[in-house]
């Protein structure tokens, strides 16, 4: 399914679910050497709220992640993210110790988005047998 158009009028119809919010953001990921084993989606696509114009607030997380800082992480979704089919991505991209340490407390985005989003795990040994472009399918986290 195709999501074009995204200035258009706020009809959700044809918007992706947090699901192929969450697929896109590892298959981006995968294709640039990067496997991700957490995603989640929160804001206007983890609450139902989202329109055309809105951006997908996502948190990405990769023990495999080089770069120390996390805003150079990022670029190897969002410089690559198709924004024809899907919305502007707004990305936190974390290691698991990141992830924990900032899920843990209560004055910082992270901890807002894992007690109001939607959970995405990716399990890590899936990868070796799929093609690249072939990532994982993810298992939502009640």
């Amino acid at each position: 399914m195709k999501h074009k158009g995204f200035a258009g009028p706020s009809d959700t119809a044809t918007l992706p679910s947090p699901s192929e919010l969450a697929d896109e953001v590892v298959r981006v990921a995968y294709e640039n050497g990067h496997r991700i084993t957490e995603v989640v989606v929160y804001g206007s696509y983890a609450d139902g709220t989202q329109t055309r114009r809105s951006d997908a607030d996502v948190v990405a997380v990769s023990p495999h992640f080089e770069e120390e800082h996390p805003i150079y992480r990022s670029f190897y979704l969002t410089g690559f993210w198709n924004t024809d089919e899907y919305p502007e991505l707004d990305l936190v991209a974390l290691r698991p110790a990141e992830f924990a340490e900032y899920a843990s407390r209560t004055d910082h985005v992270v901890a807002t988005a894992v007690d109001s989003g939607v959970t995405f795990s990716y399990d890590e040994t899936e990868y070796p047998d799929r093609p690249l472009g072939e990532p994982p399918t993810n298992h939502a986290v009640p």
